[in-house]
């Protein structure tokens, strides 16, 4: 299941990398900093 969302995600970051590879960049780092804040916050509440 999670393999099949990451193949999906991989082709999507491919199609949009040929568009504008920047953008996307920005995108994952923001998306990544997010996840990152909300796991350092539910293990501090722990």
């Amino acid at each position: 299941m999670l393999k099949k969302i990451f193949i999906k995600t991989q082709r999507l970051v491919d199609l949009i990398n040929i568009k504008e590879p920047s953008n996307i960049v920005s995108l994952f780092v923001l998306l990544a900093t997010k996840v990152i804040k909300k796991a350092t916050l539910q293990r501090g509440s722990l």
